[in-house]
């Protein structure tokens, strides 16, 4: 009775993750007669969409706990491969000693060709030198570090920078060190094999200024002092895959200094904080872009 009730069973699939993706996919399984839930003892196959390096990435189980990963580039194609893991469910025995072969047999030329995909790492880590001009003129040359978890196709996490800055006058020179953490998500949109990001951020820095008068009698002042504030940036960056799980990245951003420290204008001994940045890097990512 089991074998007549498993030969009755209709394919099914159920779809998950993209969500633009997954409901072309299940529309498309639908008008190719493949049921949305599995009947009374009968077996689904479980679907999920993601996106990672420009491609789509299916990751699939049948019903007989068999997993597999593939990237495709269209819903079309991913339509078919669920589909060949589907409907050799209903001739399947359950009585069957042994399980069902490992791997679907190939479906179209055009999946044939598509590589097995990478493992997907939930994680992103990345490096920058980076160049700023500041509000007030100056160039700050630097660098940063960053660290994201996927979730879904945002990537949160936090980044740490550093950077020098100097301005020249005919009677003053000013340095500054800066640090800074922010908290922040990236989302990203594929383009093709390529991928772009635009983020926000929001946290804190610190500022070390250094400034040295020249007196016109052979003499110097020089003082420090120390400010500190929220910063607040957006970033745009475009991620090129380069190899395995690494990524060449180009951004350009803007960051926001609200609340800066103003000097006296009657006191040249010191120079106002700059209130913003303008930022761009190229750097190395590995892992999520």
């Amino acid at each position: 009775m089991a074998g007549a009730s498993d030969e009755r069973c209709a394919p099914a699939a159920v779809v998950e993750g993209l969500a633009e993706v997954a409901g072309s996919v299940m529309a498309e399984l639908r008008r190719r007669g493949l049921a949305a839930q599995a009947g009374p003892g009968c077996r689904a196959v479980h679907a999920r969409v993601i996106a990672a390096r420009g491609a789509i990435v299916v990751q699939i189980e049948d019903g007989y706990g068999r997993r597999s990963e593939r990237e495709v580039g269209t819903p079309q194609a991913v339509a078919t491969l669920v589909e060949t893991w589907a409907r050799p469910v209903i001739s399947a025995p359950p009585s069957a000693p042994e399980p069902p072969p490992l791997e679907p047999p190939a479906v179209t030329a055009a999946l044939a060709m598509a590589p097995a995909a990478a493992e997907i790492l939930p994680f992103g880590l990345g490096a920058s030198p980076e160049a700023a001009r500041g509000s007030d003129g100056s160039l700050a040359l630097g660098g940063s570090i960053d660290g994201c978890f996927r979730i879904g196709r945002f990537c949160a996490g936090a980044r740490l920078r550093s950077a020098r800055e100097e301005i020249l006058t005919r009677t003053r020179t000013t340095r500054r060190l800066g640090f800074e953490m922010l908290l922040g998500s990236s989302f990203s949109i594929p383009l093709g094999r390529t991928v772009l990001l635009p983020s926000t951020g929001i946290g804190l820095g610190w500022l070390r200024t250094n400034t040295r008068r020249g007196t016109g009698e052979g003499e110097d002042q020089s003082s420090d002092s120390d400010s500190g504030g929220m910063r607040l940036e957006s970033m745009l960056t475009l991620a090129l895959p380069i190899a395995r799980r690494t990524w060449l990245t180009v951004g350009v951003g803007a960051e926001l200094v609200p609340f800066t420290r103003n000097r006296n204008e009657q006191d040249d001994t010191q120079a106002s904080d700059p209130w913003g940045y303008l930022r761009t890097g190229v750097g190395l990512r590995w892992g999520a872009p």
